[in-house]
């Protein structure tokens, strides 16, 4: 088994390790029965190695209890861990011996926490509106988190745990991609986007890191970035500009001059953003005289809109299939090109919008400029 960490957390594991082959495998293992008997210990528990770059292994320590990631060696050898401590705790004696453990296929966990990853990992209060959980063969979710669960400061960000199986390692992965793809929660930030990232990361992929691996990343490889996410970006910008403007405040510090009305305005949508991988697009500019709307974003492009009816797009002279839909449960769904994407206004305060798509945040204003 192979865990990797960062600011001392536990982001995810897989089964088994990638780092070591079947002779070094079987040498850690006789090396933690060897501790066990020491001891003369006598139920379940996790003999923890560290590996250093020269494949040498050095105890670290025994965690003599359940671990979190169980379910991995759960699913790669059939045994039922938490059954068995039960039984040994009720006096039972086990019929299982060393050579009745066999490794059948690959196995990652991840730890789907109520986290900012775009505030470094910072914890995300609040209530979860609703949640949605991918479902499959070789799928398992642990979880006791259900729809208005209050998730507080003083208790573990966890909400439930992702697993996923694969005869190979590279089918484990593809089948995480497909799970994390239909995993929704709706109304307080989680790691999904950070989860997605990983499984794109080309380390990862080949199974070429360490426990190093989180801090030694750029922080915009920490955040999945959808196909065509830029676009998006400047489509639900324009979408809601447009929808903001009869609703728009004013700033106290920002007077209507006198003699003029709300519709002599115009409104930039400007997005404003404190996380680290600077998504924004600045500025929105319309053009009344053509009904078009520009949209500028922060890695240079352009989208220009027309806007033929009320919320009929065209960019480049193609009409854009975008809709927004409200579905049973409270989820929005931004409909774009055939695919669906969760969309949420998390917050509006005095024209500031924070808006996630599957999961990333996007801050911009709506602010009044007066002809």
């Amino acid at each position: 088994m192979f865990h990797t960490t960062q600011a001392s957390e536990t982001h995810f594991e897989e089964a088994p390790s990638p780092a070591i082959n079947p002779e070094l495998r079987s040498k850690i293992t006789r090396a933690a029965v060897k501790l066990a008997k020491s001891v003369g210990y006598a139920t379940l528990g996790t003999v923890e190695s560290l590996l250093d770059s020269n494949r040498k292994f050095y105890f670290m320590e025994m965690n003599t209890r359940i671990q979190v990631e169980h379910p991995l060696t759960e699913t790669i050898t059939g045994f039922n861990l938490v059954d068995l401590q039960f039984r040994i705790a009720s006096g039972e004696r086990l019929n299982i011996a060393q050579k009745d453990v066999v490794l059948n296929g690959w196995a990652i966990e991840f730890r789907i926490n109520a986290e900012d990853v775009q505030s470094n990992f910072a914890s995300s209060l609040g209530y979860v509106k609703s949640i949605r959980f991918p479902q499959g063969n070789k799928i398992r979710i642990d979880t006791v988190i259900i729809p208005e669960t209050e998730i507080k400061s003083w208790l573990d960000s966890m909400l439930a745990k992702l697993i996923v199986y694969g005869q190979i390692r590279d089918e484990a992965i593809k089948r995480a991609c497909r799970a994390l793809k239909h995993f929704q929660v709706k109304g307080i930030k989680t790691k999904l986007p950070f989860c997605k990232a990983i499984l794109e990361n080309e380390k990862f992929v080949n199974g070429d890191y360490d426990t190093s691996f989180i801090d030694s990343q750029p922080p915009k490889n920490l955040v999945f970035k959808e196909k065509e996410e830029n676009f998006m970006e400047a489509l639900l910008a324009v979408y809601l500009i447009l929808k903001g403007v009869e609703s728009v405040s004013y700033p106290r510090n920002q007077h209507r001059p006198v003699g003029s009305k709300q519709t002599d305005a115009s409104f930039v949508a400007q997005f404003i953003t404190r996380d680290f991988i600077k998504r924004k697009i600045s500025p929105i500019m319309e053009t009344k005289k053509s009904n078009k709307l520009v949209a500028l974003d922060a890695d240079g492009n352009t989208f220009e809109f027309e806007i033929k009816k009320s919320f009929e797009f065209y960019h480049q002279k193609q009409k854009v299939n975008f809709e927004l839909v409200d579905e049973v449960g409270g989820n929005t769904l931004l409909c774009f090109n055939g695919l669906r994407y969760p969309v949420e206004v998390a917050s509006q305060k005095l024209n500031k919008y924070e808006i996630q798509i599957n999961g990333v945040s996007y801050f911009f204003r709506l602010k009044p400029t007066f002809r």
